[in-house]
């Protein structure tokens, strides 16, 4: 579920104009076309359909949405039907200290995890040089294959320590290790160790010239 930011800024759209609430009705501006959504119903199940069946990329709904003009009934349908369901959201959002809380943790590791790859990408400041999408691809998989191995190694150091440390008998509590992270970077060596021995080899001394 999405984390939602400066939600308050956001348009609420009540069911109908004869609803009016004693203590949130300021909350709402405007009002759901509920006609509009039903003339395309039969659409909307066509595209759910083609989306969870894989023959439509939920991408590419997006960018024909995104391409619909004013006149286009369909995506005027579509747009309201998204107020419909983001207002409900907004409002289990409003409502809902632990739902709050939920998608915080849940969105705070993807971020954490991204932040980690990207701290991993850093050949060419991280940046793709090409266009053809096969290339960009193949960086991303590997990037992410890189990430999920330096992060399971971490996993592994820290599991390491921990047993370490008990056996020395330190008491090591539950709530601590609700602070470990497998994205830690302090000790990442990213470019590797190049060790120069720079103590300098005594020479052969020759007491005469090769001919």
């Amino acid at each position: 579920m999405p984390r939602i930011r400066r939600w308050q800024n956001l348009t609420l759209y009540r069911s109908d104009n004869a609803n009016r609430y004693a203590r949130i009705n300021s909350l709402f501006s405007g009002t759901i076309n509920w006609t509009l959504i039903h003339e395309h119903y039969p659409q909307f199940m066509q595209l759910a359909l083609a989306i969870q069946s894989g023959t439509l990329a939920p991408s590419a709904v997006l960018a024909k949405v995104n391409s619909y003009s004013t006149r286009d009934r369909f995506g005027l349908a579509l747009k309201e039907l998204g107020n419909a369901v983001r207002t409900t959201y907004l409002l289990e959002w409003i409502m809902d200290d632990s739902l709050r809380r939920t998608v915080h943790k849940g969105t705070t590791k993807i971020e954490r995890h991204h932040k980690f790859a990207k701290h991993l990408a850093f050949g060419a400041g991280g940046h793709l040089r090409s266009n053809n999408p096969a290339d960009q691809e193949k960086a991303i998989i590997y990037n992410e294959l890189v990430t999920n191995a330096v992060a399971l190694q971490n996993v592994v150091d820290q599991t390491q320590a921990l047993h370490t440390l008990k056996s020395k008998g330190v008491n090591i509590r539950a709530a601590d290790l609700a602070f470990l992270s497998p994205y830690a970077t302090s000790k990442l060596k990213r470019f590797g160790d190049y060790p120069t021995d720079l103590k300098s080899e005594a020479m052969p001394t020759r007491t005469t010239l090769p001919l």
